[in-house]
């Protein structure tokens, strides 16, 4: 083996040379000349390739996530009114599973949000909140036998619950709160009918672009954890991610996309959610905020 495929994939991404040197190899493979320039965001190799390509490479481990997200990008690609990426190429080299894909035009939410007027982000949202609907609206049989299954995931995720939480250092108080909210609340996870969601809707992987002097949705990246879920599933991480506890503005995405449900069972699809990290979410609430119940952190963020 190669010292390359020795490496644990933490240590191959602090190491520009041998990401470099993967990336084009890849490209090689593929008759794509290499002009790169890496992206240094989340926990996959990234690199832009002559301004129209994004090389996405996966941990040897994480062959299911790219599986899911070509999955993904093959059936909603032209399906929106917001672009999301075509897919080029999908295999593996040297053990890493790779996705060649389009570049989207434009700039992340992430990149500008903090420049925006309230009234912008109101209209930011509004239109968030459609395309969600328009995401959810779309079939789900092309992609409703693809893993995680809902209703075992989530059975999963509630009997691990107090586990989960734990392991990510989440104190026995909250660990205690969220287990009695769980078990006082509607299981909405088995009553609500599923629907196509991204499951990590964040400034991120929102893109805009400008005209007229004003900014527009335009793009939507990153479906490997996507999946068949119900409509909560994505909306909690608008709360937390996006609207953040800014006054007016979840509720604004709410009324925008046409929803009547209840704060509590976007909490609770927060409490259940793969990625749910309550020891981190919580400690990102400014201090003036006092939160001392899951009731606190509804009214917060929800």
């Amino acid at each position: 083996m190669t010292p390359l495929e020795e490496m644990a994939f933490s240590n191959l991404l602090e190491d520009d040379d041998l990401c470099s040197g993967l990336v084009e190899e890849i490209c090689n493979s593929r008759s794509i000349p290499f002009q790169g320039e890496r992206i240094y965001e989340g926990s996959r190799i990234l690199y832009q390739i002559q301004g129209k390509r994004i090389v996405k490479v996966f941990s040897a481990q994480e062959n299911s996530f790219s599986e899911n997200e070509a999955e993904y990008l093959k059936a909603l690609h032209g399906k929106l009114s917001v672009t999301t990426p075509k897919l080029f190429s999908a295999g593996t080299h040297r053990g890493y599973p790779f996705l060649i894909m389009e570049k989207l035009p434009g700039s992340s939410l992430k990149s500008i949000w903090i420049d925006l007027s309230p009234w912008e982000k109101k209209r930011i949202l509004s239109q968030i909140a459609q395309m969600l609907k328009e995401l959810h609206s779309l079939p789900v049989e092309q992609l409703k036998d693809r893993d995680p299954q809902w209703s075992r995931f989530m059975k999963t995720q509630t009997d691990n619950l107090v586990n989960n939480h734990r392991e990510f250092g989440l104190n026995s108080i909250w660990r205690d709160r969220i287990h009695e909210f769980i078990e006082s609340t509607e299981a909405i996870e088995f009553s609500s009918e599923t629907v196509l969601c991204h499951t990590e809707v964040m400034k991120e992987h929102l893109f805009l672009t400008k005209k007229n002097g004003s900014f527009n949705l335009s793009g939507l990246i990153d479906f490997e954890p996507s999946m068949v879920a119900i409509p909560e599933y994505d909306f909690c991480s608008v709360g937390l991610f996006i609207s953040g506890g800014e006054a007016g503005l979840f509720k604004h995405f709410l009324e925008s996309y046409g929803y009547r449900g209840s704060p509590e069972g976007i909490m609770r699809m927060l409490l259940l959610h793969r990625y749910s990290n309550m020891k981190w979410f919580i400690s990102t609430i400014p201090d003036s905020v006092h939160v001392n119940s899951i009731e606190d952190l509804i009214h917060y963020w929800f």
